[in-house]
């Protein structure tokens, strides 16, 4: 005889669910998740405390270190001043411990009204020297009807989406 099991059509849930037996049940579950939500505020807290004890630490650590190099740089950089003839064409000197010297730097510095100052000299063209992120406005596009939605190539959903809020104390001070 042969004892094979049948396969099951039962699909599971990958997730287990808590029996919920009646509205009592369900408050303290409301209870249960404002707690945990307290909880993690304190850990949060508590973590960005140490992180902030952490930063004043690694600054008082390395600021002493951090202001030697600058002196350091600093002085390397007026004997090199002047020692100009030591540079010869090069403008960068190879020693035993690394290298010294100068190199260009180009930046540009722009004003306040370097925009508009760009569309009155280039019209149109200023879109060439200008960064412009283009995309949609959801919130913008939420007031149209729902056929001009459709004519734009976009649709408006709507679905219950189920929430679970605990009252909790609104701010607590850990």
């Amino acid at each position: 005889m042969n004892m094979a099991k049948k396969p099951s059509n039962r699909v599971r849930s990958e997730t287990l669910l808590i029996s919920i037996p009646d509205w009592q049940e369900a408050d303290q579950i409301l209870k249960r998740i404002g707690d945990l939500q307290t909880g993690i505020a304190c850990i949060e807290a508590n973590a960005k405390n140490a992180i902030d004890d952490i930063k004043t630490e690694l600054q008082a650590a390395t600021g002493k270190p951090l202001a030697d190099i600058k002196l350091h740089i600093e002085s390397l950089q007026a004997f090199c001043a002047n020692h100009p003839g030591d540079f010869d064409k090069a403008r960068s000197r190879k020693l035993q411990f690394g290298t010294v010297g100068w190199r260009l730097s180009k930046s540009i510095q722009i004003a306040k009204n370097t925009m508009q100052r760009l569309v009155e000299l280039f019209g149109k063209k200023a879109d060439d020297f200008l960064l412009v992120k283009k995309e949609v406005s959801k919130d913008a596009i939420a007031d149209l009807e729902d056929e001009t939605l459709r004519e734009i190539g976009a649709k408006r959903i709507s679905k219950d989406v189920f929430y679970a809020e605990p009252d909790v104390p609104a701010a607590v001070d850990y």
